[in-house]
């Protein structure tokens, strides 16, 4: 069964590089740029919303706020805010998790996996040695993806265009933070490798 994500940021880089990337694992996404426009998307959808993702500050309606809003129509939708201020208090409710900025798309999914696992996620045949070399190649190839955005964006960007100089600065983060998630695989994946040579 495929998982529904409703994905609101008022970042409009943010919001097309991690809807596109959810949507390229499968999941169904619906996107908005706000509070508002996502109380609409979510009135017009009549399937199951299985996870809102949701910025913390955004001009009209906070994450919380539309959350709260939300989880009246569809108590069942587990909430993971997102926000580069990780003072933000978030209310201690069942099903609502949190993750500061800036996070490497990896880790997005991960999150979203443990909050809301697919009927047919996780194969029991799978030794934590092979689910952990799994996880270096996919880190890896989602690196690769995000140097090659950069580079396409980098050789597209005038330097008096300010605008485009953030939406570069971004693209720069998102592939500095696949790095360190794609370094951490390898370092699990290298401690596994090691303890199953010294048990064989």
């Amino acid at each position: 069964m495929t998982r529904t994500i409703l994905f609101v940021d008022d970042d409009p880089y943010v919001r097309k590089v991690l809807c596109s990337f959810l949507q390229r694992t499968g999941y169904e996404v619906l996107s908005a740029a706000g509070g508002h426009d996502a109380l609409n998307a979510a009135r017009g959808f009549n399937g199951t919303i299985d996870i809102l993702v949701s910025d913390v500050m955004m001009p009209g309606m906070t994450g919380p706020e539309l959350a709260h809003e939300l989880r009246r129509q569809r108590p069942g939708m587990k909430v993971l805010l997102i926000s580069a201020f990780s003072e933000v208090p978030i209310a201690q409710t069942e099903g609502w998790e949190f993750l500061a900025k800036p996070f490497a798309p990896a880790l997005l999914l991960s999150r979203i996996q443990e909050m809301c696992p697919s009927e047919d996620a996780g194969d029991p045949a799978l030794t934590p040695w092979e689910m952990a070399r799994d996880r270096m190649r996919e880190a890896r190839a989602q690196f690769a993806h995000y140097v090659s955005e950069y580079d396409r964006l980098a050789a597209g960007i005038a330097d008096e265009d300010p605008d485009r100089k953030v939406i570069l600065r971004q693209a720069a983060e998102v592939r500095r933070s696949t790095l360190h998630t794609y370094a951490d695989t390898v370092r699990k994946f290298a401690e596994l490798s090691q303890q199953k040579e010294l048990s064989a």
